[in-house]
């Protein structure tokens, strides 16, 4: 692909991560239960109840959906036995039921038009579970304090009823969780089908399982379950992550519908969005954005050498993805109501974490909160109706608008905070295997920054002009390694202390074997596809404890590496998650390799800064320094990590 002056840079397009049946185990303090055997009650408990929950369960607030959580006894069974913690560690189990609660057997099938519940507790492992190959647990794991914890539950499915209730579950510091029996009824289509249990704690995913079954008897393949997405292994890990505003959990069934669910700990909402519909949003909102920042071919710059863009064509540009931005919005929450209370609840800045489980990824930067009557020509706000005069108010990086609150954002208003990129926080963190999602990366004496460049970008100058500049903002904390070729860059990442990885180089796609297969093209002509780093590290010995203790953030910073389709098959996110990279920050789109270069020094110069600037603080500030240039670019950028993941205190 020849590139010319003010073109884009380009980088690989990405997909989702599986952690395929790999179960991540959760831990007590002290007792445990010894798992039931053959003879156990219908409800695979035993001769009782396990250990009691809190005193006074915490309730929802006023008008919530009801929570069904089992009475608990008040005292443990007489089976009940302190065990070391080692010997039996508490994981969740999961099993289907019929209606008055008996296990079905894991090799049968459900019967159409039936109603059935999804039993879910944690424990010691039950051999009703059908959550297979539940893995051992590290005995080193912080304990946690106090009584226990309380975890928010959602069940959800493309393919059978089930009523989107959030419920309750309590953890008591020994033994196990109370079982919670959550109905819902089978289909009248026979053939796949599956549910998704999925575990909160403060708005944050702890775990989140699909269990897959058949309904009716043609092909029945049996009852199976696997966690497919976790930020904490434990419970004890669980109460490290910073509580969220909200969670948005993706999730696709066997028909390829999606599933949209959305906890903010008070009132869940539930959507299903067929492939089709998600493709349109995706598709649009794509070429829109690339067209507004590099033209209709997607191969000019339409900013000039300062990446500004006069006042007259910002405003086009902001109306029209707006637009874009308000039909994505009323895509993906058709209800009214369910509009409504997300306005109210996300009115001022929230953080909001992504949770995502399937392949493909929405443009939740660009949703458009503001209504919007689409036969309607739109209205500005004062921000933007005299820019020219207003932009200095965003000096301070104001959290909303300085006009919000002044009743300026009625219909069809059009005003930069109205999309969800420039008013929130929002964070797609990359599942865990272990421990808990990363919060800090520490940085040790001499630590290095490993940087590959291409040798062919449009610009060679302007090359050579960033990393020099990147080499200046870095230089006090860090030594800056060029690694233009692969063994330079294999050695780099064979660094178990390395904490930054950067790169700033061309994206291309070629087929092997039938495979679409992307690959960073850097130095002259150096391919190097996602595989590669898995193979250098199982050929170096890189070990297991490779990236534990320090773990690099990777910033890829190019032409749609972090686009993510359902017919990718291998990517970069996904490789640099297999290795325990602490986060990967990614463009949605094609951009222009002098905002590229912009948005790193940006980003950079906070990131490493004394202050240690949290990713989505500094990626927030880049964006609106952007926006003040008359320049949206900022909103493609993407952090696979948490939003508080920052460099450890020197």
């Amino acid at each position: 692909m020849n590139i010319v002056p003010g073109s884009h840079v380009t980088s690989p397009v990405v997909q989702g991560r599986d952690l395929g049946s790999s179960v991540l185990p959760w831990t007590g303090d002290g007792a445990a239960e010894t798992p039931p055997g053959p003879g156990t009650s219908r409800d695979g408990e035993g001769h009782g109840e396990g250990a009691a929950g809190p005193p006074d369960l915490p309730s929802l607030p006023e008008g919530s959906p009801a929570r069904h959580v089992e009475a608990s006894t008040g005292a443990a069974p007489s089976d009940f036995v302190q065990q070391p913690l080692s010997a039996a560690p508490r994981v969740l189990n999961v099993a289907l039921t019929d209606d008055r609660h008996d296990t079905l057997p894991a090799c049968g099938a459900l019967a159409a038009n039936t109603a059935y519940a999804v039993r879910i507790g944690i424990g010691p492992v039950l051999e009703d579970t059908v959550i297979v190959t539940p893995g051992p647990i590290r005995e080193e794991n912080p304990r946690p304090s106090g009584d226990g914890f309380l975890f928010d539950v959602i069940v959800s499915s493309t393919d059978v009823q089930v009523e989107p209730e959030l419920h309750r579950m309590w953890l008591p510091l020994a033994g196990r969780s109370e079982n919670l029996h959550v109905p819902f009824q089978s289909g009248r289509r026979n053939g796949p089908a599956s549910l998704r249990v999925t575990l909160y704690h403060c708005n944050n995913v702890i775990q989140s399982a699909v269990v897959d079954f058949t309904v009716g008897t043609t092909g029945a393949a049996g009852i199976q379950g696997r966690i497919d997405y976790a930020l904490a292994d434990d419970a004890a890990q669980a109460g490290r992550l910073p509580e969220r505003r909200a969670n948005i959990l993706t999730n696709e069934g066997p028909g390829g519908t999606h599933k949209i669910v959305v906890n903010d700990g008070k009132h869940p909402i539930i959507v299903s969005l067929s492939d089709a519909s998600a493709a349109k949003a995706l598709t649009a909102s794509r070429n829109l954005m690339t067209a507004l920042t590099l033209g209709s071919e997607g191969k000019q710059s339409q900013y000039d050498s300062q990446n500004k863009k006069k006042t007259p064509d910002f405003l086009r540009d902001l109306r029209q993805l707006a637009y874009i931005g308000a039909a994505i919005w009323q895509t993906l929450f058709p209800d009214v109501d369910d509009r409504g209370y997300l306005r109210t609840q996300l009115s001022g800045q929230a953080k909001i974490q992504i949770s995502r489980t399937t392949a493909a990824t929405f443009p939740w930067s660009l949703v458009y909160d503001i209504e919007r009557d689409l036969d309607q020509d739109a209205t500005l706000c004062p921000l933007v109706q005299d820019w020219d005069t207003n932009r200095v108010l965003l000096d301070g990086y104001p959290l909303t608008c300085p006009f919000g609150d002044k009743g300026e954002h009625r219909l069809n208003v059009v005003c930069p905070y109205g999309f969800w990129g420039f008013r929130h926080l929002i964070e797609q963190p990359l599942p865990v295997r272990s421990g808990s999602l990363r919060q800090e990366i520490r940085v040790t004496q001499q630590a290095q920054m490993a940087a590959s460049g291409s040798g062919t970008l449009a610009d060679p100058a302007l090359t050579d002009r960033h990393f020099t500049e990147l080499n200046d903002c870095l230089a006090r904390r860090f030594n800056m390694v060029r690694c233009d070729t692969r063994e330079t860059l294999r050695r780099a990442l064979a660094d178990p202390r390395l904490p930054l990885a950067y790169f700033y180089c061309h994206g291309k796609s070629e087929s092997k074997a039938g495979i679409p297969t992307p690959y960073l093209e850097i130095g002259n002509g150096v391919k190097i596809s996602p595989g590669a780093f898995a193979a250098w590290h199982t050929d170096g010995n890189w070990g297991t404890a490779h990236w534990r203790d320090t773990a690099p953030l990777i910033f890829l910073n190019g032409c749609g590496t972090a686009n993510l389709l359902p017919t990718d098959m291998l990517t970069f996110v996904d490789a640099f998650a297999g290795l325990h990279a602490a986060g990967v920050v990614g463009t949605e789109i094609s951009v222009s390799q002098a905002v590229a270069a912009e948005v790193a020094l940006s980003f950079y110069r906070r990131f490493t800064a004394p202050e240690n600037t949290s990713v989505g603080e500094a990626l927030r500030k880049t964006r609106i320094d952007l926006l003040q240039k008359g320049n949206i670019s900022g909103l493609v950028y993407t952090p696979f990590c948490s939003m508080d993941l920052a460099l450890a205190p020197q």
